[in-house]
């Protein structure tokens, strides 16, 4: 692909991800998705009197639920509210799942699958002791679609849901997309929890009246200043990563929807620069954060890094053995950012794993004018990084490739043997035409 056509922006859209060279990588939402499954490790602890369980546990019973399609009389969030009519359940509670979690309770969404009901209504309560031995708290809720989370009648959160008053027929803002069922983090306040009981309350929405599944599940619990500070960091990096993802797909969307060219010529390519500030201003904050490398694996795409990032990485992240990591350095090989070269130094002389020694020596490589020490790295490359594969793509095969481009296609060496018919089907060899001037024209699109 030429560097025009990576310019093209229909060449953008239609790929929805350019990569430079011959190596396409897909930094999709389905990633997004996949580095989410991993994020927010570790999360539970309560101090003192609570650090063996926490206030409330996923897969929990004595929820209770309204599941009518109305709004409950009163202010249904509140301590002080009677639901003692509501039914009774365990979580994960829902209808319809059948990729997402084992459902425990199943609630009723109305007589018609084709009109569902847009809310559904949760509270549980729970008691707390002391709360002075209860320094930082946090909500961890997995939902399907859209969720309100209310902590004695206080709204703490939202999750797929739009800006504004939230009644019984708001629909959420966007779908739970595959079933995803990773945990979504939100802070509680301060001044939130009381001692004695406390209640909290979730609006369950659906994303439109003929979406399928429907589930809640949640925990709360306390949390160290320091698990909050990471779990937030977590939370505000996919967020970043997440909105930007979703007006690429918005723009994509409309782009492939519009009727010619005037109109798609009229839509605003989405910019990143938002989202890649407030990127380097998250690493620089929490520059030990293991978060980091994702962060940064983000920006290589993007933008490329500052001296800044690369002093982090270099500092606190040079071991890493996340896919991150090595999508970081394997995109670096195509689009060379002067700032790593001395981290891939390090990780090639230093990394405790050889696959990710290989992946520093082949980055490493693309930026080497010298043929002799570009051939060494590239040796050295195909020597240790095995069967490896990223995002199903062997990685051997394209070192292989760039070491017998190095030795057999250079200006002024014998062009290697080609087979092959022509339009007519007879067969013929390059080395037929020696001696004669030949055009060889080599295309390819993807």
């Amino acid at each position: 692909m030429s560097g025009g056509a990576l310019a093209d922006l229909r060449s953008c859209v239609d790929m929805q991800r350019v990569w430079l060279s011959s190596f396409a990588l897909a930094y999709t939402l389905g990633h997004m998705k996949t580095l989410a499954a991993i994020l927010l490790v570790g999360w539970v602890s309560i101090f003192n009197a609570f650090a063996e369980a926490p206030l409330i546990s996923k897969g929990s019973s004595d929820w209770r639920y309204f599941d009518q399609g109305t709004s409950p009389d009163g202010e249904w969030a509140s301590t002080e509210f009677d639901d003692s009519a509501w039914k009774t359940g365990i979580a994960p509670l829902g209808y319809e799942t059948d990729d997402g979690p084992e459902l425990k309770t199943t609630v009723s969404f109305g007589d018609d699958a084709e009109r569902k009901r847009a809310v559904t209504y949760f509270r549980k309560s729970f008691d707390i002791a002391d709360l002075a031995l209860i320094k930082e708290a946090a909500v961890k809720i997995a939902a399907d679609d859209g969720a309100v989370v209310y902590l004695n009648g206080k709204e703490i959160g939202r999750l797929r849901m739009g800006k504004g008053a939230i009644t019984e027929t708001t629909f959420a803002a966007g779908k739970n997309g595959s079933a995803d069922v990773a945990d979504h983090l939100m802070e509680v306040p301060s001044d939130t929890l009381v001692d004695g009981k406390n209640v909290i309350a979730v609006s369950l929405h659906q994303a439109e009246p003929a979406s399928s599944g429907l589930f809640l599940d949640l925990a709360l619990g306390g949390m160290s200043a320091n698990e909050l500070a990471e779990a937030l960091f977590e939370r505000r990096m996919r967020d970043l990563m997440a909105g930007y993802e979703d007006k690429m797909m918005k723009f994509t969307t409309a782009y492939r929807a519009a009727a010619d060219e005037v109109a798609r010529a009229a839509l605003t390519y989405p910019s990143s620069i938002d989202t890649n500030n407030a990127l380097f201003e998250l690493i620089l904050e929490s520059p030990e954060h293991p978060g980091v490398v994702d962060a940064a694996s983000w920006l290589s795409q993007y933008q490329g890094f500052t001296d800044a990032v690369s002093d982090v990485l270099l500092k606190y992240h040079h071991a890493s053995e996340t896919d991150s990591f090595a999508m970081l350095m394997i995109y670096n090989r195509y689009r060379p950012d002067p700032s790593m070269a001395s981290l891939l130094e390090k990780v090639r002389a230093n990394h405790p794993n050889k696959t990710f020694q290989a992946l520093a020596a082949f980055s490493l490589s693309n930026g080497v004018k010298e043929s002799k020490k570009k051939e060494v790295l590239l040796e050295e490359a195909e020597a240790k990084i095995g069967d490896y594969a990223f995002n199903d793509r062997s990685i051997k095969p394209m070192i292989v490739g760039e070491l017998f481009e190095m030795r057999n296609l250079n200006i002024g060496q014998v062009a290697p043997e080609i087979e092959g018919e022509d339009i007519d089907g007879v067969v013929f060899k390059l080395s037929d035409y020696r001696g004669k001037v030949v055009v060889l024209d080599f295309w390819g699109h993807w």
